[in-house]
């Protein structure tokens, strides 16, 4: 009776005439379809003979469920006319599927007043406690989980709807509380979609993204969801007992979901009647025997043509594109026609196997012996460590090919190991280098050799599509990665290291998604031109921008930008020039910033106000203004915005907006007496800055009247600009990304704040990072055990000796006043050197270098001048290290490069001192 009158309105119909169904009726109709699941006609037939006595037992049943007086009963039946004379005898099957439709349709329209997200505190914290009662598990908004509902086989997309167990099926993601209801379900996916991007693609995923701190709790999932901070999900391989309670708590907490998914389906039989989905057992058209996902093929298409003649002339058959054949039947319909005999063949019995009776398929014998190596073994042992072992896996396909193009070694089919082994698909080096017992020959058959020149052919068919490959260092080459995304292979592997949230597939991995995203930004391209370079469609494009963006965002951008980044005292010892402390500085020593704006045009947009919000009458032209903040060494410290470009939003104004609104905590970073370098522009929000102690230095203005500004004011704004045209050229390597200069499309205009923030990789802010005090210490080389080598062996590294010949001069010049040869060490890696040496050409110019020992010898060496990355020889500076390290400091060599002769030279740097004249010497001499 609830449901009746909750759909009242929708379904009552507007006359009697032709006996009308009741609402009541066509409920009861519907109930009985979704109970039972039958057949459309079988639930006419039944309830149409006996819906009165259907009825008046679901009457007695809610009076004696509810206690209702048996007065309403007999008031129901009377007003409804039910009794034993009413013609009605039969629901025709048309008649029930509308009455069906409509029905769920009424019902659907009325599915948030039941399902629905719980919104207030009181409700999440009754779930949360109810959920806590079932398993211990606190501050739990519910379980998640998918179930997969069978449907028949739809005729457009078809392949889509097959889930992984091989019957069509939409899967349904539903998330219910500790009693058991829904409070969220999506069923827009079909069966092949993964649980975890149907979660990802999900309002619920959107909202608890958006929801800071845990405020609306975690959900629950299995192990095929991504373990997000919203998100719990069990360990896969539980190492301790704290990790097993964990699995056991989360377990006992999450079965609530699977509970309900059965009590759903045995309720409503039509969720997994198997007789909906006949269509989805596949039987052979020919031995009608069920066959498995890959045991079949679909008859459809060009390729499958002859054998769709070859089953209709012998068979009889006509099939159609949702036929499929077993691989049985159809191994012996190729047979013959390689034999040539299939115009002559007639319908062998034997294509109809028998019941007990397997096939066997021929195979020629091994005959053919090479000179390569083999591995041998049993399926019980590990091939590898000779270990007997229940959890061996078998070898993949890929895996065993991948070993013979890299090591040249067969792994013959259904090799065994143990999955330690194997990494990412891949043997390890280790268990490479554990192989015995190797085989120094190799047997093969024709198929054998067939099948290993078939997989050879696809992997190089599939390396030859990769136009671009970030994957591989060798790939490209340092001048090419400098190119395609604006720095260099090594900047680009510490980017990529950041992107940890990245999942690789088989089409892109997190290395290609990265050189995407700086590919674009770089050349500004389309999408329809970079997914022709990359061989992807347009929408792995942007799915790949937008990956990159939102990860770099999260765990990239906040470390290495904003006041929160940097503390005062980092930027004033280390990003701050002599001369601006010299010129602007004062005895508090205070922390001296530049800024200013930049523009970044748009599209013209339909919506006028905004149009003349975002139209400059400077530029004449629609564009946003983001405010750039940079040190004086033209260090970016932040980057805020962007704003509109009205009158409005002028450079004071903007810089006001920031103070006042106290963005990214800038007010308790700053300091009384800190200075701010700008230009003209912020004339406005002098006073507010003077309120806050910030000494502001700007050009001078020319006063009313004067006609030229005087020598002072003159040298003065000369001395501002002298400090202030940093910002200006940080602005301009912003511009570097061509993706900047373009005009921008309004679509892309809510992440021009976060492109302008991750634009902040350059190469140089990268080497910062990279040799961030907190990875890296300064000390004495004194302090260092290098390994000791001989002359002859630093000639063996160098591969000639002129390099030795310039390493005095490089350590002569990089010793201390102290004697000291300063270097930095890793503080992890403790046979990892850094140091950075002088150009012995230009003096605005050092070479980073990188320097891997042991306890014997050196490992490996790597310089960021133009021949540091070569692998034969070393170039000089690596040399010059070396050599002090290794050699003449245990030989007490002396470094001195020569005599110094620039002392019989004259610098005319050197100014001599004004001489002081005494005036009160003279002013005696003259009363004398």
């Amino acid at each position: 009776m609830v449901i009746s009158d909750l759909v009242r309105d929708d379904l009552q119909r507007g006359t009697r005439r032709n006996h009308a169904l009741t609402v009541e009726q066509q409920v009861m109709v519907t109930l009985r379809f979704l109970a039972s699941g039958s057949f459309l006609q079988v639930v006419g037939d039944t309830l149409g003979k006996n819906l009165i006595d259907f009825i008046i037992i679901f009457v007695f049943i809610q009076l004696f469920v509810f206690t209702v007086d048996i007065f309403v009963a007999n008031f129901f039946l009377s007003h409804h006319g039910f009794n034993k004379k009413s013609p009605f005898k039969g629901l025709d099957k048309g008649t029930v599927s509308r009455v069906v439709q409509d029905t769920t349709a009424a019902l659907c329209k009325r599915q948030n007043e039941f399902v629905k997200w719980p919104r207030r505190d009181a409700e999440k914290n009754k779930i949360k406690a109810g959920n806590y009662r079932i398993g211990g598990f606190p501050n739990v908004i519910g379980a998640i989980d998918g179930t997969h509902i069978r449907i028949q086989a739809p005729t457009t997309d078809e392949a889509s709807y097959v889930n992984r167990k091989g019957y069509h099926s939409i899967n349904v993601q539903a998330v219910c509380d500790a009693d058991g209801k829904f409070t969220n379900i999506n069923s827009s996916w079909p069966g092949n979609a993964h649980d975890a991007h149907i979660f990802r693609t999900s309002q619920v995923c959107t909202h608890m993204e958006r929801t800071p701190n845990w405020e609306s709790g975690i959900l629950l999932g299995d192990s095929g969801y991504p373990c997000r901070p919203f998100i719990m999900t069990p360990y896969a391989r539980p190492a301790n007992e704290d990790q097993t309670r964990f699995n056991r708590h989360h377990a006992r907490t999450r079965c609530v979901n699977e509970r309900t998914f059965g009590r759903w389906k045995r309720r409503f039989h039509v969720l997994h009647s198997e007789d909906m989905s006949k269509v989805a057992r596949f039987t052979c058209v020919l031995c009608t025997k069920r066959t498995k996902n890959h045991d079949r093929r679909f008859l459809g298409g060009e390729g499958n043509k002859g054998l769709r003649k070859y089953l209709y002339k012998y068979f009889f058959l006509n099939v159609d594109s949702c036929d499929v054949i077993c691989g049985a039947c159809r191994r012996k319909y190729y047979r013959q026609y390689d034999d040539k005999s299939i115009t002559n063949a007639k319908p062998d019995k034997q294509v109809l196997p028998a019941a007990s009776t397997s096939q066997q398929t021929l195979v020629s014998p091994k005959t053919i012996t090479l000179s390569l190596s083999s591995i041998g073994g049993s399926h019980s042992t590990c091939f590898v460590c000779r270990k007997r072992g229940p959890k061996l896996i078998v070898v993949s396909s890929s895996t065993r090919l991948t070993t013979f193009v890299q090591n040249n070694i067969i792994i013959p089919a259904g090799a065994r190991c143990c999955p330690g082994h194997i990494s990412d698909e891949n043997f390890s080096e280790q268990a490479i280098e554990c192989l015995s017992d190797l085989r120094k020959t190799t047997d093969f058959n024709r198929s054998d050799i067939l099948d290993l020149l078939q997989k050879i052919r696809m992997l190089l068919l599939k390396n030859e599509d990769k136009r671009l490959n970030f994957d591989k260092d060798s790939t490209l080459s340092d001048a090419e990665y400098i190119s395609l995304t604006g720095i260099d292979k090594t900047s680009f592997s510490d980017l990529a290291s950041h992107l940890v949230s990245i999942r690789d597939t088989k089409v892109r991995s997190s290395r290609t998604c990265l050189g995407i995203f700086l590919t674009k930004m770089r050349s500004g391209m389309s999408n329809k031109l970079m997914a022709t370079i990359f061989n992807v469609g347009k929408d792995s494009i942007r799915r790949a921008v937008t990956t990159v963006r939102k990860n770099l965002m999260q765990t990239f951008v906040p470390k290495h930008l904003g006041f929160n980044h940097i503390s005062r005292e980092n930027l004033i010892e280390n990003h701050t020039r002599p001369l601006a402390q010299t010129l602007f500085g004062n005895e508090f020593n205070p922390a001296i910033l530049v800024i200013d704006g930049t523009y970044i045009y748009i599209q013209k947009s339909g919506q006028f106000q905004f149009q003349r919000r975002t139209f400059s009458m400077h530029k004449h032209r629609p564009l946003v203004k983001p405010m750039v903040f940079v040190t004086t060494t033209g260090y970016f410290v932040s980057v805020m915005g962007p704003y509109l470009a009205d009158s409005k939003n002028n450079d004071a104004n903007i810089l006001k907006h920031i103070i006042a609104s106290d963005n990214e905590q800038i007010k308790s970073w700053l300091q009384k007496d800190d200075v701010f370098i700008v230009d003209r522009g912020f004339r406005d929000s002098i006073d507010l800055l003077e309120e806050l102690g910030i000494q502001t230095e700007m050009p001078s203005f020319l006063k009313k009247g004067q006609a030229q500004f005087t020598t002072e004011e003159s040298n003065t704004s000369r001395l501002i600009t002298k400090i202030r045209w940093v910002v200006e050229s940080a602005n301009g390597r912003i511009k570097t990304w061509v993706f900047f200069n373009h005009v921008m499309p309004n679509s892309q205009i809510p992440y021009i704040g976060d492109y302008l923030r991750i634009k902040k990789i350059e190469s140089e802010n990268l080497d910062r990072i990279r040799s961030n005090s907190t990875t890296w210490c300064k000390i004495d080389a004194a302090s260092i055990e290098f390994p000791s080598i001989t002359e002859e062996d630093l000639r063996n590294l160098t591969l000639g000796v002129y390099q030795i010949k310039l390493a005095k001069s490089y350590v002569a010049e990089h010793v201390t006043e102290n004697s000291d040869f300063e270097v930095l060490v890793h503080k992890q890696e403790n046979n990892l050197i850094c140091a950075k040496i002088q150009s012995r050409h230009v003096s605005s110019k050092a070479h980073l270098l990188w320097i891997q020992y042991d306890e014997v010898t050196v490992l490996g060496w790597f310089c960021k001048c133009r021949a540091g990355a070569r692998v034969v020889g070393m170039c000089a500076h690596v040399s010059a290290v070396i050599w002090y390290l290794g050699y003449a400091r245990c030989l007490d060599i002396p470094y001195c490069s020569g005599d110094d002769w620039t002392k019989y030279l004259i610098d005319a740097r050197n100014m001599p001192e004004p001489e002081i004249i005494d005036e009160s010497d003279e002013s005696d001499c003259v009363e004398e």
